[in-house]
């Protein structure tokens, strides 16, 4: 026994299993292997479940919705998370993910615009619609323009990126990156509050140190499938009962 409030006793074990909670809650294993630590939240969180009762705050609407929501979440985690967490894909199925959105070397132009305005946004389409035909007339180079928009771009949106996963750029751009040859300059593209063009400069090799992030990649991707068929499945289920107005 570790700790008691009350008369209710905190164990190694009940620390052991909390540790799995505070995980899921996004804090960091380094975190949760110091036993102090997790006792500490154990014992401020029944303190806090304490004062909420003694002071009627758990029968509220808000706390019932709160409870709906970490229950909502326990189930999800309960039956994908907890089975989909270690899973171990093969060297086969990295591979064509790899072929798909590699490792690259990439120059970006990208120009801001205000989303809440569209005569600025056609106004900066316009813009790089111009850029980009200059560049491909010759009128002038990428690299001239990257040196002109980088240098009082504090987005750094604009500028050479070295050794960057496309997977982890936007879909447009890790799209654009499948269809687009090396060194070719891409159509223009939307982000949320910018266009730009890419060109490709490398594609790098996979190599060793590329199958653990993609293994994790995979396990996000599984994960939020399995979670999407699982609420299909209990809509399913229940939809006798639901009556959408």
């Amino acid at each position: 026994m570790l700790a008691t409030i009350g008369n209710e006793p905190i164990t190694t074990e009940d620390v052991n299993r909390f540790k799995t909670h505070l995980i899921y809650s996004g804090f960091p294993e380094e975190v949760t292997s110091d036993q102090a630590f997790v006792l500490d939240y154990i014992i401020n969180a029944k303190l806090a479940v304490l004062e909420l009762k003694s002071t009627g705050l758990d029968q509220t609407e808000e706390a019932k919705d709160s409870i709906d929501g970490a229950l909502y979440n326990y189930y999800l985690r309960k039956n994908v998370d907890s089975k989909l967490k270690d899973k171990k894909f093969s060297k086969q199925e990295i591979t064509n993910f790899y072929k798909k959105y590699p490792v690259v070397k990439i120059q970006r132009i990208a120009l801001q615009f205000n989303p809440n305005s569209d005569p600025n946004k056609k106004e900066v389409y316009s813009k790089l619609s111009l850029i980009r035909s200059d560049i491909l007339n010759k009128k002038t180079s990428f690299d001239a323009v990257i040196e002109k928009y980088s240098k009082n771009d504090p987005t750094t949106l604009t500028g050479t990126f070295d050794k960057i996963p496309s997977a982890m750029l936007s879909s447009e751009e890790k799209e654009s990156i499948k269809e687009t040859p090396v060194m070719s300059i891409s159509s223009i593209l939307a982000g949320n509050d910018y266009f730009c063009i890419i060109r490709i400069i490398k594609i790098y090799p996979i190599g060793a140190g590329d199958y653990l992030p993609i293994n994790e990649i995979l396990v996000q991707q599984s994960t939020a499938e399995e979670k999407a068929s699982l609420v299909k499945a209990l809509r399913e289920k229940y939809s006798s009962i639901i009556n959408i107005k």
